[in-house]
């Protein structure tokens, strides 16, 4: 049986300050690294919204890593959205320069077994 998330709608904000990657967990919670990010939603995300500053890639979903990384260009915001069944439960980032701002909002249904 699924739980109810703990938020509809929640955001994180921050700083890389080297090139690396950085995993954005949206349903756990935890204590964020330099590394690891957790938005603690209680729920897979049906979709959500990147911004960042600089150009990055987003190089795997739920742990597939994809062939063709996704190309998220600077000052746009990027949506990663639901098709189908798939929720997104994190989103593992490339940060291709040095003091980038990232910027993610995700949202869920709010329903039960959704």
């Amino acid at each position: 049986m699924a739980t109810v998330p703990n938020k509809y709608v929640e955001n994180v904000e921050f700083q890389v300050s080297s090139i690396s990657y950085v995993t954005i967990n949206i349903k756990d919670d935890g204590t964020d690294t330099d590394a690891i990010k957790y938005m603690d939603m209680g729920s897979d995300a049906t979709s959500t919204e990147l911004r960042t500053d600089q150009i990055v890639t987003i190089d795997e979903i739920n742990g597939f890593v994809l062939k063709d990384p996704i190309t998220v260009n600077a000052n746009t915001n990027f949506t990663v959205s639901r098709k189908g069944r798939l929720r997104i439960r994190t989103l593992k980032i490339h940060v291709l320069t040095a003091s980038t701002n990232l910027k993610l909002i995700a949202f869920t249904s709010g329903r039960r077994g959704d």
